[in-house]
């Protein structure tokens, strides 16, 4: 699980000057929700509210090497796979409800999400 970072300080604008913005596929992402905003950063998630507040991620593995060790963990030594189909057509639903919700400008339900394991 990750730990959440408080940060009340105003965040520098200069930190993000040179940042990567095809870091998701997707360029930048913003969501908008009830209480703040959220986006990405290379080194985790912000979320605008109240308080700034930044989750940090672990070092990602590049490429299709994820997948290939997922499938080498579960044939080898039996463990659960997380990417099943279920959760493929989950996250192609918010793919596509993202572009949908972009030309359509508004909001997006969706009908095919699933519960992530710890």
């Amino acid at each position: 699980m990750s730990e959440v970072v408080e940060n009340k300080q105003a965040e520098d604008p200069r930190r993000f000057h040179n940042i990567d913005l095809s870091i998701n596929g997707f360029g930048l992402t913003l969501v908008a929700c009830e209480h703040g905003d959220m986006r990405q950063f290379p080194d985790g998630v912000f979320i605008h509210g109240d308080d700034k507040t930044e989750v940090p991620i672990g070092q990602a593995i590049v490429g299709r090497r994820s997948e290939v060790l997922e499938l080498y963990e579960t044939a080898m030594h039996g463990r659960p796979v997380f990417h099943t189909g279920r959760w493929s057509e989950a996250t192609l639903e918010v793919c596509l409800a993202i572009l949908q919700s972009a030309a359509e400008r508004r909001e997006i339900q969706m009908a095919h999400q699933v519960a992530a394991w710890e």
